[in-house]
């Protein structure tokens, strides 16, 4: 089948998920992917450190975090729902 300029079927990025976003924002340019690979790499491993050098404050560092990613994933969840 031939695909024309003007085929309706062709995805926009718009109908990408997250994931496949990031999949092709790798492609076009992996040497900033390998980039963004070590940088969280270094803040694991700094993540990692800080809780084996001062656990009891990485553990309440941890805990309000997560309270916090909570807190947002509630209010995007409420907000998705109010607007439909």
């Amino acid at each position: 089948m031939a695909v024309t300029d003007d085929d309706e079927s062709l995805p926009t990025p718009n109908d990408l998920s997250i994931p496949q976003r990031a999949f092709v924002a790798a492609v076009q340019n992996p040497s900033r992917g390998i980039l963004v690979v070590g940088l969280l790499a270094l803040g694991f491993s700094f993540y990692v450190a800080f809780w084996l050098v001062y656990p009891r404050v990485a553990a309440f560092l941890s805990a309000v975090a997560l309270v916090i990613a909570g807190i947002v994933a509630l209010v995007y969840v409420v907000s998705d729902r109010l607007s439909a």
